[in-house]
């Protein structure tokens, strides 16, 4: 151990340290423990939501998505250059669009995608989610779209499909009338209450497609890397498909999430801010305290940059013990919030009895980065002061 490291710990623990020093120390380390483990509960309860709300939508969407209207020999060419890639694990085609739905004398807009559901079941985990009644047949009503319509499995619902009849009136509205086959559950409310399945054939007879779809869907071996392949993808296709990846789709979603999660980092490091000026006041009460013995150390051959040395392992003693607080408080928290229902969410409004957390160690490695630079910085001017003291100044007025 360095002489400047044992003073500087000498500073920190020793009995002629001061009340008044110990309390600011306190202060300042309690600071930094208090935001760190802010930052992490907060990054954790974040991610937490971030990864249900993911689940929910892979749950029901596929990872990527080839469209361009599609005949059917023109679809099985698609899905065959799809299934060549080694990327790519399973595919399914689509035929999608908007209706109104009435019933009863309600009537809501809805997106309707036609599919082969033994096809689709391969691509995503919509089986998992049906609750009632079932999958082939008719209508698939998401559960709040169909408690908005008052619809139960084996009701009849009017269809106000987009495209009209002709008659000798005019264009008229064309109503097609379909049963309600099943009710599905995602747990994400935007798909629940406006995304509706039926069979393909019976959506491309009532978008008057013929036997032409919308699209094709692909599950991916590796999901997180969809983007990349998407843009692949699509220079390898050309500009006559669209290609879009599940995050693409939902890029307003995720775009919301990830610049709230910014925003409350951004906060939660003013508390570590707040912390680190109260270790330098206490660093520059702390340089007028010992001015004597910095005067003796120097005239013993101490140099200016071993002052700063001293002052500035205090600084870093101090960080580290407020970033280690931090983490076993922050880590602690997370599991007791994990385990037991501290806080009950309504579960009409997200599915979940309790917060979800999920510790990302690459966020949490940032954060005890974050906070040990900011509580160092800090510590720059005072060290800096007091290595300029002359030694026959310090002694003289020390």
């Amino acid at each position: 151990m360095s002489y400047e490291l044992f003073i500087a710990w000498r500073y920190l623990t020793g009995k002629r340290a001061g009340f008044f020093s110990w309390i600011t120390t306190f202060i300042g380390v309690g600071g930094v423990t208090l935001g760190v483990a802010a930052m992490i509960v907060t990054l954790a309860v974040m991610n937490g939501f971030h990864r249900d709300i993911q689940n929910r939508i892979l749950g029901t969407q596929a990872h990527l998505f080839v469209t361009a209207s599609l005949s059917s020999q023109e679809s099985q060419g698609v899905r065959k250059k799809l299934e060549a890639y080694p990327e790519v694990e399973a595919t399914a085609p689509f035929a999608a669009g908007q209706a109104v739905l009435l019933h009863q004398g309600r009537s809501l807009g809805a997106w309707l995608k036609g599919i082969v559901p033994q096809e689709e079941f391969r691509i995503n985990h919509l089986r998992r989610t049906l609750q009632k009644g079932r999958w082939e047949g008719g209508l698939v009503l998401g559960r709040e779209l169909a408690q908005q319509l008052k619809a139960g499995v084996g009701d009849r619902i009017y269809m106000l499909s987009p495209h009209s009849t002709p008659s000798p009136l005019g264009p008229l509205p064309r109503f097609v009338p379909m049963e309600v086959s099943g009710i599905y559950h995602s747990g994400y409310y935007e798909y629940d209450s406006s995304l509706a399945f039926l069979p393909l054939e019976k959506a491309q007879s009532f978008f008057s497609l013929g036997d032409r779809i919308s699209g094709v869907g692909a599950k991916l071996h590796d999901w997180e890397g969809a983007d990349a392949f998407a843009g692949k993808l699509q220079r390898d296709l050309g500009g006559l498909y669209g290609v879009r990846s599940w995050t693409q789709m939902n890029q307003a979603l995720f775009g919301a999430l990830k610049l709230e999660k910014a925003m409350m980092s951004l906060l939660l490091a003013l508390i570590v801010v707040v912390a680190a000026f109260n270790i330098a006041s206490n660093l520059l009460l702390l340089s007028l305290e010992k001015t004597k013995e910095i005067g003796i150390l120097k005239s013993l051959g101490a140099s200016s940059q071993n002052i700063r040395r001293i002052f500035f392992y205090k600084a870093g003693l101090t960080a580290l013990g407020g970033v280690l607080g931090g983490l076993l408080l922050g880590l602690a928290l997370c599991g007791v919030i994990a385990r037991y229902e501290i806080l009950e969410l309504p579960a009409e409004i997200y599915y979940l009895s309790k917060v979800p957390i999920h510790i990302r160690w690459l966020d949490t490695l940032g954060v005890l980065v974050a906070a040990s630079g900011i509580t160092l910085l800090a510590s720059l001017y005072p060290a800096h002061r007091a290595g300029k003291l002359k030694a026959v100044e310090a002694l003289r007025y020390g």
